[in-house]
């Protein structure tokens, strides 16, 4: 007899309890995301080495089907909208594109420390969040509509639906500056312009002038050679405002992974002499 209950616990653990986590069937919206995901962990293997061993990892032993039932059933938005492509793939993360015209980003962790994996990208998209509609926000916040974390089995993954923001680099080919000199030259010209906000609102961060030259003096150095770039004045005007918005909401720290595909332009605002520029990947 006590054979035969050892016998039975082990395949209620092994058998029942890690198939059946669900009574109720999917929605049409959970089974077409589920349908999705699936299609590109069998056709993409950088997609399902970062699903699997990455978003999911802590999720426990069980087959991707079952993870990924779980995480459409778990992530709202997943759950609510449907997905209509993959936007990008991450070491941390994914990005999704929805057919609401919003972009979900799901993630395990980040590069900014904490206390533990993502937990200041969390703070960072909750707080943009709270922006959104009151007196602390500005052009440079980026809108987020949701965020949280979901509860995948044992697994915490993080998540934000955002905006659909253009990433920089795509911006430049969209205008006509893509060739691999334009973009050489720019990103010569955004870590410029980055030196100047830092030593502006930061001005011991590069530590002392060196040969006695001033603070003053290194800034307008630093200016003249923005000048001589192909960034255009609006262009330089509204990148100066979203670093100093980064940097006085929330610290230099965020810039120290600053490049071209962690920001970018709020697409309404393109065809405006005042883009826009946002960061949605600290």
């Amino acid at each position: 007899m006590k054979l035969l209950l050892e016998n039975w616990n082990k395949y209620l653990v092994n058998e029942v309890l890690t198939v059946f986590y669900y009574d109720e069937p999917m929605t049409a919206t959970q089974k077409a995301n589920y349908d999705f995901l699936m299609k590109q962990a069998k056709e993409n293997e950088v997609f399902a080495v970062r699903l699997e061993a990455e978003i999911l990892e802590d999720a426990g032993p069980e087959p991707l089907d079952t993870l990924v039932e779980a995480l459409v059933r778990e992530t709202p938005p997943l759950s609510n909208e449907l997905v209509s492509s993959i936007l990008g793939i991450g070491k941390k993360g994914i990005a999704f594109r929805l057919k609401n015209g919003n972009v979900l980003k799901i993630y395990s962790g980040g590069w900014l420390g904490g206390a533990r994996p993502g937990s200041e990208e969390e703070k960072f998209y909750a707080s943009e969040k709270s922006k959104m509609f009151s007196a602390d926000g500005s052009v440079s916040t980026l809108p987020i509509y949701d965020q949280g974390v979901a509860n995948v089995l044992d697994a915490k993954v993080k998540f934000a639906e955002m905006a659909q923001v253009l990433p920089f680099d795509k911006y430049m080919d969209f205008t006509g500056r893509g060739s691999e000199e334009d973009l050489m030259e720019i990103e010569t010209a955004i870590t410029t312009i980055k030196r100047v906000v830092l030593m502006a609102e930061v001005p011991d961060y590069y530590g002392p002038p060196a040969n006695q030259v001033t603070l003053p003096q290194r800034i307008e150095r630093a200016i003249r050679s923005i000048r001589r770039s192909k960034l255009t004045g609006p262009e330089v005007r509204g990148l100066t405002i979203m670093l100093k918005y980064v940097i006085t909401k929330y610290g230099p720290e965020y810039l120290e992974d600053f490049h071209e595909g962690n920001f970018g332009v709020v697409q309404q605002t393109m065809a405006t002499n005042r883009p826009a520029f946002v960061l949605f990947d600290p």
